[in-house]
């Protein structure tokens, strides 16, 4: 009976929690303005259920540089990511996917500033506290955190989008853009995922699953559910 009531408390934490996170997200969704209407933005994204389409695909990684890419970028992750959004300080680097051959975007990452103490990262990279002080600046300087990798649907969900997206964020490309825009190289990616262990980022060579995260807020919960 103990166990019962306490899977109950567990189901309605995980409904309550979700509710909550689906209210954030339209609360966060009602501050973007899109620029155009929905058929502009239907035009701009792949939308093809053929593996013939996928096997064209030339991609192109496009820096979000200027009014339109942003507002693309922006529709992008607030009518397809699942996770409410915010504005991160510190280095970001926002890039559109871009396929060459259908003139389509296949979907959106976006590198920015690191955490810069966690435990499962300091375990993994060897960090002793008393040398984070000396050394904070320099993982600062050489590590990013992929905060959006989000591929447009039905790309992601059919053709497993989101592996095609997450691979490029390790890219030669990518990491090119990046020094050219901090003079920094990357050394270190880190993502998390908000359903624990992640299908998205599963099997991938470039990635090592290495703990979950833990702790306590309220930053996910919208104010008026509170």
């Amino acid at each position: 009976q103990q166990k019962i009531v306490m899977d109950l408390k567990s189901e309605l934490l995980q409904q309550l929690q979700q509710a909550s996170v689906e209210q954030n997200k339209t609360e966060t969704k009602s501050t973007y303005h899109q620029k155009y209407d929905d058929e502009y933005y239907s035009k701009l994204i792949w939308n093809s259920t053929s593996y013939d389409d996928v096997e064209k695909i030339q991609v192109q990684l496009v820096v979000v540089e200027n009014d339109d890419q942003r507002d693309l970028f922006d529709y992008i992750r607030h009518t397809v990511s699942s996770m409410p959004q915010c504005q991160v300080p510190g280095r970001t680097l926002s890039v559109l996917i871009y396929d060459k051959q259908s003139e389509s975007y296949l979907g959106i990452i976006q590198l920015t500033t690191d955490l810069l103490k966690s435990e499962f990262k300091d375990a993994f990279i060897n960090l002793e506290e008393r040398k984070r002080g000396r050394l904070k600046q320099h993982i600062r300087d050489h590590s990013a955190n992929l905060s959006i990798c989000v591929p447009v649907q039905p790309f992601g969900y059919n053709f497993c989008g989101g592996k095609l997206l997450a691979m490029l964020a390790f890219s030669t490309e990518l990491h090119q853009l990046y020094e050219k825009r901090y003079s920094k190289s990357l050394a270190l990616i880190t993502t998390t995922s908000i359903h624990g262990k992640s299908i998205q980022y599963d099997r991938l060579k470039q990635l090592k699953f290495i703990g979950y995260t833990k702790g306590f807020g309220t930053s996910h919960i919208s104010a008026s559910f509170m």
